[in-house]
């Protein structure tokens, strides 16, 4: 949505411990996407509300497509309510 059209890895807030550390991996992830596609590795954040999941995911989205990779998004309360 448009609350996240500019968010990145720059401007991705820590706040609490352990952030840095889950920013470093999945700022990883994303500069090894093509690598991580090939070999079939998904991203899943799991955390309490308003920890910056979302933020570091339209991070990853936008990372992926500007080397072309197609992504598919699906919150966790879609995919396992059913």
């Amino acid at each position: 949505g448009k609350r996240y059209q500019g968010a990145n890895f720059d401007n991705y807030r820590v706040y609490a411990d352990g952030q840095r550390e889950i920013l470093d991996s999945v700022k990883g992830y994303a500069d090894n996407v093509e690598q991580m596609v090939e070999q079939g590795r998904n991203l899943v954040l799991i955390g309490s509300k308003g920890t910056g999941k979302e933020h570091l995911c339209y991070a990853v989205v936008r990372s992926a497509s500007q080397k072309g990779l197609s992504v598919f998004w699906t919150r966790g309360v879609t995919t396992w309510s059913h």
